[in-house]
């Protein structure tokens, strides 16, 4: 294959993988071809998942059932889109934290990015949604869900992630950093909601990473004072998450700027927080709530919507133009993910779309 073109892979259905593709003496067993040059993956809305019949026992040692779904290796440049990527299961020993414990769904060693991705249910020790060893460009319109690690349930970041635009993290789950867990560069989040993360206590604590921290963002910033790790956060919408500090939490010099940023909490320890908090109630349950281009399948990436009482309605401040459904700012931009669109929203909620 040409490395220097881009080869397109369009989906035409579900994939459920049922063994192992290969396995990398480094990082473990994978279930699909190893990304190896520039690829775009075109999901049309289609799954790309590890068989839910098999087991995911995670007693620490990785059985021939136990694989990620795609490994992006250092030549390779994924673009991934409309897809849905689930079920993953990396299980190694955690004392020795070798690589078949990173990123369930997705482990990146070279270029990624995601749009209109949902990434839900994958189990791994980090990063079980994706863990990240290179470069994330972006990661837009897109979300994760149900994803369980001992750290960083949904991202675990360990070099650079650009920016992350309206994506929508819930029910993720981890020791810290149940949604992200960063300690290396990620520049900004906007428009982004985080809802629902799960902070356990039960485990053990790893690398020096305390238990119990940073449902939605845990930032390390590995203690360097001459080139501190910041993060900027703009219009985000933090709702009931758990745990101390949940909505953020950082240390080691790591910094966490920003604006404009809404919770249901006074000591969300995020940048710029509204003194208003979020009236919690004003956050509906994870849905298809619609979007602007639904695929043949009627495929559209989960999203929290928000009532019309919100505190989040036209409070962004320089927000994205449209929300993660791709529909467009009514007056000024919402807090967070979604967009209310009132009366349309209202009616596709109660089933009266048609």
């Amino acid at each position: 294959m040409d490395t220097q073109t881009t080869d397109t892979i369009i989906f035409s259905s579900d994939i459920t993988l049922t063994q192992a593709n290969n396995t990398d003496a480094s990082w473990g067993q994978t279930g699909t071809p190893k990304i190896k040059s520039p690829i775009t993956i075109n999901g049309n809305g289609n799954g790309l998942q590890r068989d839910n019949s098999l087991a995911c026992n995670k007693d620490q040692t990785q059985d021939p059932t136990e694989f990620r779904i795609m490994l992006v290796d250092n030549a390779g440049n994924l673009d991934l889109n409309n897809i849905v990527i689930s079920s993953g299961c990396n299980d190694g020993d955690i004392a020795s934290l070798v690589g078949n414990n990173f990123g369930a769904g997705i482990l990146n060693l070279g270029e990624l990015s995601l749009n209109d991705v949902q990434v839900s249910s994958n189990r791994s020790l980090l990063g079980a949604g994706i863990s990240n060893f290179a470069t994330i460009s972006s990661i837009t319109n897109s979300t994760f869900n149900n994803n369980e690690a001992a750290f960083g349930g949904a991202i675990h970041n360990g070099n650079t992630l650009d920016s992350i635009i309206n994506a929508t993290f819930s029910a993720n789950q981890a020791q810290s950093g149940a949604a992200i867990l960063n300690f290396s560069t990620l520049n900004h989040i906007s428009n982004s909601t985080f809802s629902g993360n799960i902070i356990d206590t039960t485990g053990t604590p790893i690398l020096g990473i305390p238990n119990g921290v940073g449902a939605g963002i845990y930032h390390n910033g590995n203690g360097d004072s001459l080139n501190p790790n910041i993060i900027n956060l703009n219009n985000n919408l933090f709702h009931n998450q758990t745990g101390t500090n949940a909505d953020c939490y950082q240390e080691n010099l790591g910094i966490i700027n920003g604006d404009n940023n809404l919770s249901n909490v006074d000591s969300s320890n995020c940048a710029a927080t509204f003194s208003t908090d979020l009236d919690p109630a004003t956050v509906m349950p994870l849905a298809n709530n619609s979007c602007a281009n639904p695929l043949v399948n009627g495929f559209c990436t989960y999203t929290h919507s928000i009532s019309s009482v919100s505190q989040a309605i036209d409070a962004a401040v320089n927000g994205t133009t449209h929300d993660q459904r791709g529909f467009e700012a009514v007056d000024s931009r919402d807090i967070g993910a979604f967009e209310y669109n009132g009366l349309d929203d209202i009616l596709f909620i109660n089933g009266f779309e048609n």
